[in-house]
């Protein structure tokens, strides 16, 4: 005769309920899996160029956490909305990981924001528009300009897309395109020399001078000199005074605000230097 207590029954059925809920759950992540879209931008480049112009005004290129990035875009704190928005921004280039947790304007952004050129700022809007890997894959499934939204969606479908994101992705990738077409922002720009190596500004450290010049003078520069120097800019000071700025090599924002420091340190100097010949005036004098 054999005698079962209830704790000899309890240990396989817990063990038969625990295994029921571990299969459960294996499934509801392979479902979950299996309905998820490859990597995208929720929204278009002209919408990241707006928010990232936000993030560039408070911050500039300084590293910030991730909370301060999506409290520049207008939200509470970390939700799935701003990580989605943080993604896109990522994936356009126009915002990069510096270290667990914290992000900064890219140069991209710079680019567009604070181009030196025209050209510049087209071919950094066209770089960002392609650095999301799918836009790069519909860049080269439809090539040209125009494309049906049948098509597009036909495809997406096609390539592992689930039904609520095609919508979502169909517009980014469509607002995207048209303002690439509204700013005439094409590829062959890409391609021009001096256009791409815009971009490669630390190979070659900058040598800026200014050199005061008579006003006559003025008229008669050339735009490049023969030793690889050229002339960025002229300009008048005063009824008596003229500028003509030369330079070397890449220059960018960087650059600039360099030389704008260092201007102000020689006015400081400057200044110093007519109060000690004041001074030296009233000593004679008085």
């Amino acid at each position: 005769m054999l005698f079962y207590s209830p704790r000899m029954l309890l240990f396989p059925l817990n063990k038969v309920i625990l295994t029921w809920i571990k299969t459960k759950e294996i499934k509801e992540e392979l479902a979950v899996s299996r309905s998820r879209s490859p990597s995208y931008p929720v929204f278009s480049l002209p919408e990241a160029i707006a928010r990232v112009r936000k993030i560039h005004d408070a911050d500039r290129r300084n590293p910030v956490e991730r909370i301060v990035v999506a409290s520049h875009m207008g939200y509470s704190g970390i939700s799935g909305a701003s990580d989605q928005a943080i993604s896109a921004l990522v994936q356009y280039d126009l915002v990069e990981k510096v270290a667990k947790g914290e992000l900064k304007v890219s140069q991209t952004a710079i680019d567009i924001l604070h181009p030196e050129s025209e050209t510049q700022r087209k071919a950094a809007v066209l770089r960002a528009a392609y650095s999301p890997e799918l836009f790069k894959g519909l860049k080269e499934r439809f090539p040209e300009s125009r494309f049906s939204d049948s098509a597009l969606r036909s495809y997406l479908v096609r390539i592992g897309f689930v039904e609520r994101a095609v919508d979502t992705v169909v517009k980014s990738y469509t607002e995207t395109c048209n303002y690439l077409e509204q700013i005439g922002a094409h590829a062959s720009e890409v391609a021009q020399p001096g256009a791409i190596s815009e971009f490669k500004r630390d190979e070659v450290e900058p040598r800026l001078v200014v050199t005061p010049v008579a006003p006559k003078a003025v008229v008669d520069v050339a735009p490049t000199s023969t030793d690889g120097e050229r002339v960025l800019t002229t300009g008048l000071l005063s009824k008596e005074a003229t500028f003509r700025l030369l330079v070397s090599g890449k220059i960018g924002v960087k650059e600039i605000e360099r030389l704008i420091r260092k201007l102000e340190l020689d006015k400081e100097i400057l200044a110093d230097s007519e109060d000690e010949t004041d001074r030296d005036d009233t000593s004679v004098f008085g």
